[in-house]
């Protein structure tokens, strides 16, 4: 989960390449009116993150509302633990 206030949906690039995931959001200067008070400051968004290789590339998804991100990642079916059965023999 990544919070972006500012961020418009098509000012969101999101990628992953060998094994890096990169967020990056660009904020729209100009809003209306005088300001009174501003706790923060808006400013672009560039994030990396090194990601472990049980990591499923293609089941990756995104969801982008209010300024809210939310990024699913998967673990590959081969990285995931199971049980092996015992046969008595």
């Amino acid at each position: 989960t990544a919070d972006l206030p500012g961020v418009a949906k098509d000012d969101l690039e999101i990628g992953i390449d060998k094994g890096i995931l990169t967020i990056q959001g660009g904020v729209r200067q100009g809003s209306r009116g005088s300001v009174i008070y501003r706790e923060f400051e808006l400013m672009n968004y560039y994030r990396q993150f090194q990601l472990p290789e049980v990591i499923d590339q293609a089941k990756t998804s995104a969801e982008y509302a209010n300024g809210v991100l939310k990024l699913r990642l998967f673990k590959a079916e081969a990285a995931k633990p199971r049980r092996i059965e015992v046969q008595a023999g």
